[in-house]
Formats: structure tokens, sequence, C-alpha cells
């Protein structure tokens, strides 16, 4: 699918402008962006859920975000609140093939928690998956004892498929039928 000039960060670029449901804008997550990331991953309640849980410096997120750079097969976006243009949350693609990618960290401002933001956020991301890289499958891993995570997954329409050996679950879903 992909041709070999064309990244599917090259596609995201292209199509990022329009990646909006009116109340929440998905853009690429940029150098402005990677504070507010590293102090909503370094937060008590949400650093539990990471195989890393360690608290990052920001130099640590500044290597992350030069190593990011330089992936083809990685986007990584900030959710943004249209009204106010705060950063509300992030989430990304992994290993983008010409079929399925990853999905996650889906990571959502402590203050925005609840509010259905990161619902709406992959919902665009869906979107985006199935119109613009011409995807057909996303999976995740989460820890399954990581209940609001579960609970955006279930409603989102993601099928829980297998435990892996490091104890996190696989979770998948098709866009097949993805209308919005």
């Amino acid at each position: 699918m992909f041709d070999t000039d064309v990244s599917p960060r090259d596609i995201a670029l292209a199509h990022a402008r329009g990646l909006s449901d009116g109340s929440v804008r998905l853009a690429l997550v940029s150098q402005a962006d990677i504070e507010d990331i590293r102090c909503w991953r370094n937060h008590d309640s949400v650093r539990i859920w990471f195989r890393t849980k360690s608290i990052l410096s920001r130099r640590d997120q500044q290597r992350w975000y030069t190593s990011y750079l330089q992936q083809e097969n990685t986007i990584m976006f900030v959710a943004r609140d249209v009204d106010s243009g705060c950063n509300i949350g992030a989430l990304a693609l992994f290993d983008i093939t010409d079929t399925e990618a990853e999905i996650g960290p889906v990571l959502t401002a402590p203050k925005w928690q609840r509010r259905q933001v990161m619902t709406r956020s992959c919902r665009l991301l869906f979107s985006f998956c199935k119109k613009q890289l011409q995807l057909s499958t996303l999976y995740l891993h989460v820890f399954p004892e990581n209940s609001a995570a579960l609970n955006l997954y279930a409603r989102l329409d993601f099928q829980k498929e297998q435990q892996t050996e490091d104890g996190l679950l696989k979770m998948s879903r098709s866009l097949e039928h993805w209308t919005e």
C-alpha cells in the first residue's frame, strides 16, 4: 500500500488539518507538546500502566522525541480541545504495515479524564486509519487490571484475543465496517 517515497507520517501530515469532530482535533505531536505528554505519563495514576514505571526526565523525553522523529512507521498525535486549543491527550500508531497497526499509548490529561475525549479522539484516529492509511485492523496491548482502559476499548469495540507472555492482554478490532 505504501509508496516507497510516502511514509505513514507523510500521509498524516497531508491530512492532519481534517482530523477533527468539531470538539476534538488531532495534530501530529511536535516539540511543543512533549512536556505535556511527559507530565501526563509521569502522573502516578498513569505511570503504573507502563512497562517502564520510572519517572521520565525532560532529557529522557527529548531522547524519545528525537528517536520518534526517525521512525517512519510510527505516528503520534496530540488531541486538542477545539475551543480552548489546550492539549487534552495523546495517542499513537506503532508498527504500521499495509494492513494493520498497533494503537497506544492512549493518554488523557488528568483534568480531562472521564469526559469521553479519548473516545472521540480514537474515533478520529480510526477514520484516519481506514480512509487515509487503508488499514483493516488495529490492535493494542493493555494490562488486564487497567479497568479504565478496558472500558474505553470496550466502547470502541475492541475484542480480547489473548494474554501475552508478559501478562498483557492483546485486543484488536476490525475497521472493515467503520463508517464514522
